[in-house]
């Protein structure tokens, strides 16, 4: 039986240097939008560069600044509300469909996935992760016409033909034989 002390388990829990720029490297590099934000005064102090992308910020121009403050579509009540769940323990996380205001000016509909995070002997923030979900409502849209395409050209010769059986079974036509 192999047995693990607490130091060799402090030991594998340290990451190196490299490790830890790997890290820093494969979160920048993650095409999902990654912020965090400072619990306390709801200011980003992180941006992956997928979020850099979507903002049109540069870090420095985003640290600093509050969600509201780059979409117009959320009012800072608006956001306090939001998070009120996740600061009370009500909630872990929380993930939602919105759109984000991108650096374009378009609308993007984005998953929004948040969590309040607070380790102890750390200051408490939150993770915020959006995902454009552009894709994913093309298909929903495409696939909805679809349905709604084919619901109405099966119900027109249906309808037709419904009508037509009900008048022959009617008797408009007269008396029809039982095996018909």
């Amino acid at each position: 039986m192999h047995l693990v002390t607490a130091n060799q388990a402090n030991l594998a829990l340290t990451l190196s240097k490299q490790q830890l720029q790997q890290f820093r490297t494969t979160l920048d590099r993650t095409l999902d939008c990654v912020f965090m934000l400072d619990a306390n005064t709801l200011q980003y102090f992180y941006a992956n560069e997928g979020a850099l992308r979507l903002t049109g910020c540069t870090a420095q121009e985003l640290v600093g600044k509050h969600p509201w403050d780059l979409n117009s579509d959320t009012t800072e009540v608006q956001f306090r509300e939001l998070i009120a769940p996740l600061i009370a323990k009500e909630l872990d996380s929380l993930t939602i469909e919105t759109n984000y205001n991108n650096s374009d000016g378009n609308d993007v509909p984005v998953e929004l996935f948040l969590q309040y995070i607070a380790p102890g002997g750390e200051s408490p923030r939150f993770v915020a992760i959006l995902r454009d979900i552009s894709q994913r409502k093309r298909i929903e849209r495409i696939k909805n016409e679809f349905v709604s395409t084919v619901s109405h050209e099966l119900r027109t010769p249906l309808t037709s033909i419904s009508g037509a059986l009900g008048l022959i079974s009617g008797g408009v036509l007269g008396e029809i034989a039982e095996p018909v």
